[in-house]
């Protein structure tokens, strides 16, 4: 029987299995032994342990000795395990951004044969995902806009936001009721890709931003609780689109000021 010298569950999140786990803690603990002494020890035959011995080589966990006419293996320094983990994080940062690319296609595929969208809940300071999903997707975006997202957000964070949107080449349509501060607000807009469309404060005067992007619709409610729900699907977002066209609107503000 062989004795484990270090985690086996680290060497399994690793991505070694039961017996490369044994032969590599065997190695460790013993120093150098050829392949029918690691078999032996492990329970595998003389093959199977040249085999794992290969793939630990592979790994950089092993290296191969010749003494004569024989060979030996003996581990690695276990600092090999650090390049492991390197390594597997470049193949999955390489993956990710894969992933990342593929998925509009994806998604278009998806979406050709199924109506049933992704949905994404937030709770809390989460729900500023929303703005920053928004930033990633860099599809135009409509929004109906709330008085009480810049109570809980701040004026420096949607600025920032509004910043970074035009940046992000994004072109916005804003739907906002017509009040004073907004007025302060809109003198930006042509310079960050705004066109304002402007609603008595009565129309709409819910705590709940919506937007519409891509195709996906956002709801945050800025109540005691924020909520949040980012829902993608192209049937919902262009239903809602539609919707948020007919609000009665001004193209132009003013008539409520004092």
């Amino acid at each position: 029987m062989y004795t484990i010298a270090v985690n086996v569950d680290l060497l399994y999140e690793l991505g070694l299995n039961k017996l490369q786990a044994a032969v590599y803690s065997t190695l460790l603990e013993s120093g150098e032994m050829d392949a029918a002494t690691v078999g032996r020890a492990v329970g595998a035959s003389r093959t199977n342990a040249y085999a794992i011995l290969h793939t630990l080589e592979q790994l950089g966990l092993v290296e191969k000795i010749e003494k004569g006419n024989k060979s030996f293996f003996r581990t690695t320094n276990p600092a090999a395990m650090q390049d492991l983990i390197n390594a597997k994080k470049k193949h999955f940062a390489s993956l990710e951004q894969q992933v990342q690319a593929s998925m509009p296609k994806l998604l278009n595929t998806f979406f050709a044969h199924s109506e049933k969208p992704t949905i994404q809940l937030l709770e809390g300071m989460e729900c500023v995902n929303v703005f920053m999903d928004i930033l990633q997707t860099r599809e135009d975006l409509m929004f109906l806009k709330s008085k009480n997202d810049v109570d809980i957000l701040g004026v420096k964070f949607f600025r920032n936001y509004r910043k970074r949107r035009a940046l992000a080449g994004i072109k916005t349509v804003a739907i906002t009721q017509d009040t004073p501060e907004m007025h302060s607000v809109a003198e930006t807009d042509n310079d960050l890709r705004v066109t304002r469309r402007w609603i008595d404060p009565k129309t709409y005067n819910e705590k709940v931003d919506i937007s519409v992007y891509g195709d996906k619709v956002a709801f945050v409610s800025f109540g005691e609780d924020m909520m949040g729900v980012i829902i993608q699907s192209p049937a919902m977002a262009r239903s809602m689109r539609q919707v948020l066209e007919q609000i009665p609107y001004r193209l132009k503000a003013g008539a409520n000021k004092r």
